[in-house]
Protein backbone atom coordinates (compact mmCIF):
# COMPACT_ATOMS: atom_id res chain seq x y z
CA UNK A 1 0.00 0.00 0.00
CA UNK A 2 2.42 2.58 1.01
CA UNK A 3 5.24 1.37 -1.52
CA UNK A 4 2.47 0.39 -4.66
CA UNK A 5 3.61 2.40 -7.90
CA UNK A 6 0.48 4.59 -7.19
CA UNK A 7 1.96 5.40 -3.57
CA UNK A 8 3.01 8.90 -3.73
CA UNK A 9 4.55 10.84 -0.50
CA UNK A 10 1.23 12.12 1.29
CA UNK A 11 0.26 8.54 1.34
CA UNK A 12 3.33 7.54 3.42
CA UNK A 13 3.02 10.82 5.36
CA UNK A 14 -0.48 9.33 6.17
CA UNK A 15 0.96 6.15 7.39
CA UNK A 16 4.16 7.57 8.73
CA UNK A 17 3.62 6.87 12.44
CA UNK A 18 3.12 3.09 11.81
CA UNK A 19 5.89 2.86 9.37
CA UNK A 20 8.41 4.25 12.00
CA UNK A 21 6.89 1.91 14.83
CA UNK A 22 7.30 -0.95 12.42
CA UNK A 23 10.86 0.53 11.28
CA UNK A 24 11.62 0.77 15.08
CA UNK A 25 10.00 -2.53 15.95
CA UNK A 26 9.72 -5.47 13.72
CA UNK A 27 13.09 -5.54 12.48
CA UNK A 28 14.71 -6.20 15.21
CA UNK A 29 14.73 -10.15 16.29
CA UNK A 30 14.59 -9.56 19.82
CA UNK A 31 10.94 -7.63 19.52
CA UNK A 32 9.99 -9.95 16.49
CA UNK A 33 10.80 -13.57 15.91
CA UNK A 34 9.34 -14.00 12.75
CA UNK A 35 12.06 -13.68 10.14
CA UNK A 36 9.24 -12.91 7.48
CA UNK A 37 7.72 -9.83 9.06
CA UNK A 38 11.40 -8.81 9.69
CA UNK A 39 11.73 -9.26 5.92
CA UNK A 40 8.57 -7.13 4.94
CA UNK A 41 9.71 -4.35 7.25
CA UNK A 42 13.36 -3.95 5.84
CA UNK A 43 11.97 -4.70 2.57
CA UNK A 44 9.12 -1.96 2.88
CA UNK A 45 11.90 0.64 4.50
CA UNK A 46 13.68 0.05 1.52
CA UNK A 47 11.61 0.79 -1.13
CA UNK A 48 10.31 3.73 0.39
CA UNK A 49 14.19 5.05 0.08
CA UNK A 50 14.33 3.52 -3.51
CA UNK A 51 11.11 5.44 -4.68
CA UNK A 52 12.08 8.47 -2.81
CA UNK A 53 8.71 9.54 -1.65
CA UNK A 54 8.95 10.74 1.48
CA UNK A 55 12.38 9.61 2.81
CA UNK A 56 12.26 11.74 6.16
CA UNK A 57 9.73 8.97 7.41
CA UNK A 58 12.37 6.25 7.36
CA UNK A 59 15.57 8.42 8.13
CA UNK A 60 13.80 9.68 11.67
CA UNK A 61 14.81 6.24 12.39
CA UNK A 62 18.61 6.52 10.54
CA UNK A 63 21.11 6.39 13.90
CA UNK A 64 18.60 3.75 15.68
CA UNK A 65 18.76 1.38 12.36
CA UNK A 66 22.34 1.62 10.90
CA UNK A 67 23.29 0.99 15.29
CA UNK A 68 20.71 -2.23 14.40
CA UNK A 69 21.68 -2.82 11.16
CA UNK A 70 25.57 -3.16 12.29
CA UNK A 71 24.55 -5.52 14.58
CA UNK A 72 22.48 -7.98 12.56
CA UNK A 73 25.13 -8.05 9.79
CA UNK A 74 27.58 -9.26 12.12
CA UNK A 75 25.23 -11.80 14.00
CA UNK A 76 23.73 -12.68 10.44
CA UNK A 77 26.99 -13.21 8.85
CA UNK A 78 28.28 -15.48 11.68
CA UNK A 79 25.84 -18.46 10.71
CA UNK A 80 26.70 -21.88 8.33
CA UNK A 81 24.87 -23.81 6.62
CA UNK A 82 21.27 -24.27 6.40
CA UNK A 83 20.83 -21.72 9.06
CA UNK A 84 22.88 -19.34 6.29
CA UNK A 85 20.52 -20.14 3.68
CA UNK A 86 17.79 -19.19 6.06
CA UNK A 87 19.03 -15.82 6.71
CA UNK A 88 20.15 -14.88 3.55
CA UNK A 89 17.52 -12.93 2.44
CA UNK A 90 17.55 -10.84 5.64
CA UNK A 91 21.38 -10.10 5.42
CA UNK A 92 20.86 -9.23 2.00
CA UNK A 93 18.27 -6.82 3.29
CA UNK A 94 20.15 -5.15 5.85
CA UNK A 95 22.96 -4.61 3.72
CA UNK A 96 20.17 -2.84 1.45
CA UNK A 97 18.85 -0.61 3.86
CA UNK A 98 21.94 0.21 5.52
CA UNK A 99 23.97 1.17 1.86
CA UNK A 100 20.64 3.62 1.41
CA UNK A 101 20.80 5.04 4.34
CA UNK A 102 24.12 6.11 3.93
CA UNK A 103 23.07 7.40 0.92
CA UNK A 104 19.98 8.90 1.72
CA UNK A 105 19.15 12.60 1.53
CA UNK A 106 16.50 14.48 3.48
CA UNK A 107 13.33 15.33 1.82
CA UNK A 108 12.55 18.98 1.51
CA UNK A 109 9.83 20.37 4.12
CA UNK A 110 7.39 22.81 2.99
CA UNK A 111 4.52 24.32 4.79
CA UNK A 112 0.98 22.38 4.73
CA UNK A 113 -0.22 25.52 3.98
CA UNK A 114 1.78 25.88 0.55
CA UNK A 115 1.40 21.70 -0.40
CA UNK A 116 -2.21 22.67 -0.23
CA UNK A 117 -4.13 23.33 -3.05
CA UNK A 118 -5.71 27.03 -3.99
CA UNK A 119 -9.18 26.78 -3.31
CA UNK A 120 -11.70 28.95 -4.76
CA UNK A 121 -13.54 31.16 -2.16
CA UNK A 122 -15.48 28.55 -0.41
CA UNK A 123 -18.42 29.57 1.90
CA UNK A 124 -19.57 27.49 4.47
CA UNK A 125 -22.99 25.83 4.11
CA UNK A 126 -24.21 27.41 7.22
CA UNK A 127 -23.46 30.78 5.97
CA UNK A 128 -25.02 29.62 2.64
CA UNK A 129 -28.41 28.32 4.38
CA UNK A 130 -28.94 31.16 6.31
CA UNK A 131 -28.61 33.43 3.09
CA UNK A 132 -30.77 31.31 1.15
CA UNK A 133 -33.29 30.93 4.01
CA UNK A 134 -33.35 34.70 4.25
CA UNK A 135 -33.32 36.07 0.96
CA UNK A 136 -35.24 33.39 -1.20
CA UNK A 137 -38.71 31.92 -0.90
CA UNK A 138 -37.67 29.06 -3.20
CA UNK A 139 -34.52 27.85 -5.58
CA UNK A 140 -34.84 26.91 -8.88
CA UNK A 141 -32.30 24.06 -10.18
CA UNK A 142 -31.79 23.24 -13.87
Amino acid sequence: MVTSDSADSDRIALFANAIQYAATRFVDSSNEDNSDIRETTLSMLTRILDQKKNVNVVLDAKEYLIDLGIKCITKLRRFDGEEKQMVEEELRLWELLISQLAKAVQDEVTSLIEKRPRESALIPMNVINRSFSSSCNYLHVR
